[in-house]
């Protein structure tokens, strides 16, 4: 899946769409968490940011806009 990822707000719509079409199974909390990064603009906890490289990395996209890989 080929996605432009640079903010949390596009990382949380790749991740909906990528447990959408079958590359990822997210729990109810962690769709919960890729919806409220779609619809919020308020900047990542430290928590929160590794959660997030985590769903990522688990899906096979890009978090360097995070600064990992």
């Amino acid at each position: 899946m080929q996605i432009d990822i640079q903010s949390p707000a596009d990382a949380g719509f790749a991740l909906i769409v990528a447990h959408r079409d079958g590359y990822i199974g997210l729990t109810k909390k962690a769709a919960q968490f890729a919806g409220q990064l779609v619809a919020a603009h308020e900047p990542l906890s430290d928590a929160q940011a590794e959660w997030l490289q985590k769903l990522l990395n688990r899906a096979g996209l890009p978090a360097n806009f995070l600064g990992g890989e």
